[in-house]
């Protein structure tokens, strides 16, 4: 999925990636965040998991990625601890302790700074069942 950032985006402006069944196994070598320079200096998203039903569970704005740098183009591995690879999205998302069992949106939400310069965010998510 790809989603487009306007020069006038503000901090925590978020973006819809995608959708993820709590229960699915992230290939974590494969899954990859490609992105346009969205500013200059310390521009940086965030790609996180959020509840598609009030309930669920409790949004986590950052449970795949942090900090991502968009100061430059670039693209990134979506899963930066390889301890991480192949965990289930349920266990990416801070405090959960079981499977909730339901679906989950990926959204990117734009950090630190707005941007200052339109671009692209894409995700290229690879996973399989639990």
């Amino acid at each position: 999925e790809t989603a487009e950032v306007t020069a006038a985006a503000s901090v925590d402006s978020v973006y819809w990636l995608g959708v993820l069944p709590s229960n699915a196994r992230l290939v974590g070598e494969l899954s990859k965040v490609f992105y346009d320079q969205l500013g200059t200096t310390s521009n940086t998203i965030d790609i996180g998991l959020f509840p598609i039903r009030t309930g669920d569970f409790t949004a986590d704005d950052d449970a795949l990625r942090a900090d991502i740098s968009t100061s430059a183009a670039s693209s990134t591995v979506l899963v930066s601890d390889h301890a991480s690879y192949g965990k289930r999205v349920w266990e990416y998302i801070n405090g959960q302790t079981t499977d909730p069992q339901c679906d989950c949106l990926v959204k990117a939400t734009l950090k630190d700074q707005a941007a200052v310069i339109g671009g692209t965010i894409s995700l290229q998510l690879v996973w399989s069942h639990g």
